[in-house]
């Protein structure tokens, strides 16, 4: 009988242990919010504009529903997305050099990437149940 009590309290004591350490470990998560370039394409197919997104795949995820609606799939190569003036805004503006031509499509592995490189980087970091979102990218790794 005094085996089963030790057992339990051995299983109870690992198990505050656990809830211990994780309670005090940190963790990072990289997460984004739309740009000024993005917010019309998140807009046009009716996703939040002020949320922040979990991920590069659940950003990713709003560009192809706009790729979907839009009918931008080339048809004779479906790897390639034609560009409308919307969506290259989003992708392009800014970011190339005046008096260089826009491209008018674009691969659909390039699409999601470039898609994230132009929303806001935020990372948030938890300890416990507490989080703090901060703006810019994570440098935690930089010396």
């Amino acid at each position: 009988m005094k085996v089963g009590i030790v057992q339990n309290c051995q299983v109870e004591l690992k198990a505050y242990a656990s809830a211990v350490y994780f309670s005090s470990v940190m963790a990072l998560f990289e997460i984004y919010k739309p740009s000024v370039h993005v917010r019309p394409i998140f807009a046009s197919v009716g996703a939040d504009t002020g949320k922040l997104y979990s991920g590069a795949s659940e950003a990713s995820d709003v560009v192809l529903k706009y790729i979907e609606k839009g009918n931008l799939v080339k048809p004779m190569n479906k790897s390639i997305l034609v560009l409308d003036p919307m969506l290259c805004d989003a992708l392009f503006k800014g970011a190339i050099k005046k008096g260089s031509t826009y491209p008018t499509e674009i691969h659909k592995k390039d699409l999601g990437s470039t898609f994230v490189s132009r929303m806001q980087d935020h990372h948030i970091v938890t300890r416990g149940s507490e989080s703090v979102v901060h703006k810019g990218e994570d440098n935690s790794d930089s010396d």
